[in-house]
C-alpha cells in the first residue's frame, strides 16, 4: 500500500491495511510477436493521491493472429477489412477496454462547493490502425440551477458525452435539469428546485443533427397560472435555436392534461 490502495465499489479507501490492490491477469503467447493480453483492475487509488480512483475491466492487449476481444462489438460506422459484421475477426490487433473509470471525490467543491464526484467513464475504447474509437462519459456538476439560464429558463449542466469512432468526433451532447416557468411541483413556486424541472438530454450528431429530448417527468405539476393541476406525456420536447440577435429561443411542445381547481 506504499504506492497503491484499494478502494471499494463506491470508489473510497479500504480501511484494513492488510487488503493490497490484486488484479487478475491472463497472457496467451501463440509464437513468436503472436501475444493475448487481459488485464482487470478493481478500484484503486495512488497512495499519494487517495481521492482519484481508477477502475479496469476487460482491457484487451491483442497482437495475436489467432484470437480476437470476445464480446467486443463495433460502433455501425467503424470500417476496416479486419473486422466483421461489427466483431473483430482474429487478423484485427490493437487495444479494446471494455470499460475504465475515474472517480475524483472532492475535485467538485472547486467547481461548484459540491461534494458530488466527479465521474468519467469510458466504455468500447478501440485503439487500432484506424485510429481511436470510443465513448466517453463526464458526470460533474458543472453549472447550477442557481446559475444556468437558456433564454429565460433555469437550467443545469449536469454531464455531457463525447462518441469518437475512428479519429472523428461522431455525436456529443450534454444533460441537466430545465425549468419550463410554467409548471412548478407540488412543493411550492417560491424558488425553483429540481423538482421543478425535467431532465434533458442534448445531442449533436453528424447523421442525425441536433435533438433535445426531455424525461423524469413528475406524476402532476401545479399550473398556477391556469389555477390547476398538469400531467405531462412522455415524448414531449423542447425545439431550442440560437439567433444571434435574439440570443436563444426556445419552444415546448407539451402533450399531457390539465386539470382546473
Amino acid at each position: 500500500r506504499n504506492y497503491l490502495t484499494p478502494l471499494d465499489q463506491n470508489f473510497t479507501p479500504i480501511e484494513d491495511e492488510e487488503q493490497l490492490v490484486t488484479t487478475n491477469l491472463v497472457m496467451e503467447f501463440y509464437g513468436w510477436g503472436d501475444s493475448y493480453f487481459q488485464l482487470n483492475l478493481p478500484p484503486f487509488a495512488v497512495t499519494k493521491f487517495p481521492h482519484i480512483g481508477f477502475s479496469v475491466t476487460n482491457a484487451i492487449f491483442d497482437m495475436s493472429d489467432v484470437v480476437s476481444p470476445q464480446g467486443a462489438v463495433f460502433p455501425e460506422m467503424y470500417h476496416s477489412p479486419f473486422v466483421f459484421e461489427n466483431a473483430p475477426t482474429p487478423m484485427w490487433k490493437g487495444i479494446y477496454i471494455q470499460n475504465v473509470n475515474i472517480v475524483i471525490n472532492d475535485a467538485a467543491e472547486s467547481i461548484e462547493q459540491s461534494s458530488q464526484p466527479i465521474q468519467i467513464s469510458g466504455t468500447n475504447f478501440f485503439f487500432d490502425d484506424r485510429g481511436f474509437t470510443g465513448e466517453i462519459d463526464v458526470t460533474a456538476p458543472i453549472v447550477s440551477l442557481e446559475d444556468g439560464t437558456i433564454g429565460s429558463w433555469a437550467f443545469s449542466i449536469d454531464g455531457f458525452n463525447f462518441r469518437f469512432i475512428m479519429n472523428q468526433l461522431m455525436e456529443g451532447g450534454f444533460n441537466g435539469k430545465i425549468n419550463i416557468p410554467l409548471f412548478h411541483s407540488s412543493q411550492g413556486e417560491d424558488t425553483i428546485s429540481p423538482e421543478d424541472c425535467f431532465d434533458y438530454t442534448a445531442k449533436l450528431s453528424r447523421d442525425k443533427g441536433y435533438t433535445f429530448s426531455l424525461s423524469g417527468f413528475l406524476p402532476e405539476y401545479n399550473v398556477p397560472f391556469l389555477l390547476g393541476t398538469a400531467v405531462i406525456n412522455e415524448g414531449s420536447h423542447v425545439f431550442m435555436e440560437y439567433d444571434e440577435e435574439i440570443g436563444f429561443n426556445i419552444v415546448a411542445t407539451l402533450s399531457g392534461k390539465i386539470d382546473f381547481d
